[in-house]
């Protein structure tokens, strides 16, 4: 886990180590529990007491950190999120606000949060919650049908298994994003390990080998799988599967080949602190990079967070875990009391540390030295006609709109009137503005969307109708579409496009104006690439087609820079100096808007229009222009930027031929 969080591309399959784990803690909590010659009432409070003193000290110990630097380092902007995580993440409950975040369109472009990763440990720790009590209830089962109470325990597992399992599969066809997060599509993989632990060891001849072959077959999964597969899905079965082989396996050969790899001194040592290592190691990789920029794995800085990394969780394991596993009536913390009292106290402890901070937050949430508007709010439109953005970017002297603090409160209006629609929907949800006049209409994605405040602004001037329908991830196109990032079909953006046509052949609008981020695309897998822009352009093109033949006209917003970085942050972060907060224009540009050259090479009667120059300069694409910031996150300008590119977009549109619109 941690080499794929310094670095995706090192190690792809990386996030499986979670499912890994899943199945380890399964089988070590559920054979505890079955070991137990009896699990009545005191036998679970000892389990949780056990828990408490094992789980909840060190990972309150990471929260308060993580919160009081963060507090410190992240812009006023972010304290608000970064409390409100800490207050879910200490009770337990953070894998639910990530699930739901993850289907919230706003806040995919968003920095990571440092508590990110304690979505597994709230899943590990409901399923605590939730596994002694059906232990307990198989243990009963068990006495009162006259059965094992292995046997017993085995068919209610299997049952959870299957039902999980099944689950998992439809909710990540439904809501991949969401599925990943939630209890309910993990319970199966802890529920897999607990199955290992009542099943009699595989003591037969050549166990040793088979433990070696499926331990090989899991690490596999690390260097093979990636994150744009739907999971956990049936593919989460692959690592967790080999996981329960081994330990299934393995604990039959007490001689073989991985009980001595896992028995050396270096695996021991890492066995050890490895739960430090887990709660450290990501907040120490977001804190050190709070605007989210791309970093190396083979770099100083990935080598030092490493060796931080193993610093703190040593000392955290010698001086938090270690000591307090200890089993002593002479330690208050060590009796099955103590344990649970210890337990309430990091619960309070994080309960008023994060939740004094989420009230106290917002009041924090306005950037201390923000300079304030500058004397000429002009954006783009003191951009000069023949140049660049270069010739405007004053980037020291001036103040900027908008705040930062209201920077996520200056989008399209889409947003708040609701037709700027996300995951499933497929209707053409649309909104209009204007009584009479020419209709012009916005469709695509959310970065045509970003274009309504500018056709809004020349619609105030020329008397049009503006209309528009957009979709989360979903260009304007007739061919199908893949869940960026995830190997699916995206099947609502095909209907909502179908609906989409409909709607324009029925209002029969003057102009359409479009633009898209980059796509992928889907023929039964994944299309991205050159193949992606060839499949995207045939579509696109058909679709501009039909309006293009019923009279109407097309125009085509050339995709704009990426940031590929929180430049908002950085420029909350920077107001001294956000002229650091500028990116490298080619490589901004570099994979946008998928399939728009072959598009328009396929269908020339669409107009395209670039307005990147009146947005960066030659080689640099500033934050901040003429006063007027202009990302609002790193893929997506400000509504005041883009009301600001009104008159470069009317000029273009004029050379184009496209105007005056009858």
């Amino acid at each position: 886990m941690l080499v794929w969080h310094l670095d995706k591309d090192a190690l792809p399959g990386g996030f499986v180590g979670v499912d890994v784990f899943f199945v380890i803690s399964g089988y070590l909590m559920t054979r505890w529990l079955v070991e137990r010659p009896r699990l009545d009432r005191a036998t679970l409070v000892d389990f949780w007491s056990r828990r408490s003193r094992r789980i909840l000290p060190a990972a309150t110990l990471v929260l308060v950190a993580t919160l009081a630097v963060g507090w410190a380092v992240l812009p006023a902007t972010r304290r608000t999120e970064l409390a409100g995580d800490a207050l879910w993440s200490a009770l337990y409950a953070v894998n639910l606000r990530f699930a739901q975040g993850s289907t919230d369109y706003l806040q995919s472009f968003e920095p990571p949060s440092p508590f990110q990763h304690y979505w597994s440990l709230a899943v590990e720790e409901q399923f605590y919650l939730l596994w002694p009590f059906l232990m307990a209830a198989a243990a009963v089962l068990a006495v009162r049908l006259g059965r094992s109470r292995r046997l017993t325990s085995g068919a209610i597992i299997v049952t959870v298994i299957v039902v999980s399992a099944a689950l998992s599969v439809w909710w990540t066809v439904a809501s991949p994003a969401s599925a990943y997060f939630v209890t309910p599509t993990r319970l199966w993989e802890l529920a897999l390990g607990g199955l290992v632990a009542v099943l009699p060891a595989l003591a037969i001849r050549g166990a040793g080998w088979i433990a070696a072959a499926a331990l090989a077959v899991a690490l596999a999964s690390f260097p093979l799988l990636d994150s744009s597969v739907p999971f956990p899905g049936t593919i989460a079965w692959w690592p967790t599967l080999a996981t329960a082989v081994v330990l299934w396996a393995g604990s039959a050969d007490s001689e073989g080949l991985v009980h001595r790899l896992l028995g050396s001194r270096a695996v021991q040592w890492m066995g050890a602190v490895s739960y430090s290592v887990y709660l450290w190691h990501w907040p120490l990789i977001v804190l050190s990079n709070p605007y989210d920029k791309p970093v190396e794995l083979l770099s100083w800085r990935s080598l030092l967070l490493v060796l931080a990394t193993l610093a703190l969780a040593w000392l955290t394991y010698r001086f938090v875990e270690e000591p307090l596993r200890k089993r002593s009536p002479r330690l208050p913390w060590a009796t099955v009391r103590g344990g649970l009292l210890l337990g309430a106290t990091c619960l309070a402890v994080t309960l008023m540390v994060a939740g004094s901070m989420r009230v106290i937050a917002p009041a924090n949430a306005h950037v201390p030295d923000y300079p304030g508007p500058a004397a000429v709010s002009a954006g783009a439109a003191a951009v000069p006609e023949d140049g660049t953005a270069d010739a405007v970017a004053d980037l020291e002297r001036d103040g900027y709109v908008p705040a930062p603090d209201e920077l996520q409160a200056d989008l399209p209006a889409t947003y708040a009137e609701g037709c700027h629609v996300e995951g499933s929907v497929v209707e053409a949800v649309a909104c209009s503005w204007g009584d009479a006049g020419p209709l012009v209409v916005v469709v695509g994605d959310s970065h045509a969307t970003q274009w309504v405040p500018t056709v809004q602004e020349l619609a105030q001037q020329h008397g049009w109708r503006v209309m528009a329908m957009t979709k989360a991830g979903c260009p304007f196109t007739d061919a199908p579409v893949a869940m960026y990032g995830i190997a699916a079909p995206y099947s609502a953006c095909t209907h909502w496009n179908e609906a989409v046509a409909q709607v324009l052949e029925e209002q029969q609008p003057a102009l359409v104006l479009t633009s898209n981020a980059p796509t992928q695309m889907w023929n039964g897998t994944v299309l991205e690439g050159p193949a992606a822009d060839a499949a995207l352009g045939r579509g696109m093109a058909d679709a501009w087609g039909a309006v293009l033949d019923r009279g109407g006209q097309v125009v085509v917003m050339r995709d704009t820079p990426s940031a590929r970085f929180a430049i908002e942050d950085c420029v909350a972060n920077e107001p001294d100096s956000p002229q650091a907060c500028s990116f490298d224009r080619a490589a901004g540009l570099a994979g946008g808007g998928t399939g728009q050259t072959a598009g328009l090479e396929l269908e020339p009667r669409a107009l395209e229009v670039d307005l990147n120059d009146a947005i960066c300069g030659e080689t640099r694409c500033p934050a901040i222009v003429a006063g007027v910031q202009v990302y609002r996150d790193r893929g997506h300008l400000t509504g005041s930027y883009a009301r600001s590119l009104a008159e470069p977009l009317e000029r273009a549109m004029a050379e184009g031929g496209a105007l005056p619109l009858r």
